[in-house]
């Protein structure tokens, strides 16, 4: 014989009595978007605290003033710095460690005073493809280094696979290139 299972007590209508949820608690008010939020990627979680006071410090009184978004990640020894929020379009920017806190209080700004924005934002321009031409050191055969730079970036000294022999050689690439290792050898 099978065990069976206990039904349900019947009420006057003569169907199930299905049992009553238990009673949930009054929905609390949504919780506000944070005012700022941080993201940090590329370090340890020792150097994370830092970095996000070196953010704070930067935004300074502006972060209350309305929901802002600022991504902070570690590249080659540099840091990529994207502000976005306060009514501004967003922007980034490659800076030293010690001065985390000064570019993002650059990006923060950087819409305060429209006239001088438009001419430095005139001269940068959009990036463009860059295809140097270079001699190996090791093998001596010819190599193209290509990446995107903007008119007037800085160059920065950059480790470059020669794609004969595989030596690396130190070659000059565009800052932003160097920092996010963007940039890649063709044989010439």
């Amino acid at each position: 014989m099978r065990p069976t299972e206990p039904r349900p007590s019947r009420g006057a209508s003569g169907s199930a009595r299905r049992p009553t949820p238990p009673l949930s608690s009054p929905r609390a008010s949504p919780r506000p978007a944070p005012a700022l939020r941080i993201l940090v990627a590329g370090v340890d979680k020792d150097d994370r605290a830092a970095v996000e006071a070196a953010v704070r410090q930067g935004l300074g009184p502006r972060a209350d003033s309305g929901a802002w978004s600022v991504s902070v990640v570690q590249l080659a020894g540099k840091w990529s710095v994207t502000v976005d929020g306060g009514g501004r379009q967003s922007a980034d920017v490659v800076a030293e460690r010690a001065l985390l806190a000064d570019a993002v209080r650059s990006l923060a700004d950087r819409d305060r005073d429209a006239a001088a924005v438009a001419p430095a934002a005139a001269q940068s321009g959009p990036p463009v493809e860059v295809r140097d031409r270079h001699v190996c050191e090791r093998c001596g055969l010819g190599l193209l280094v290509v990446y995107e730079a903007r008119p007037g970036e800085p160059k920065e000294v950059a480790p470059v696979a020669c794609p004969h022999c595989w030596g690396i050689g130190h070659i000059e690439v565009g800052a932003w290139a160097a920092a996010g290792r963007d940039y890649r050898a063709e044989r010439a």
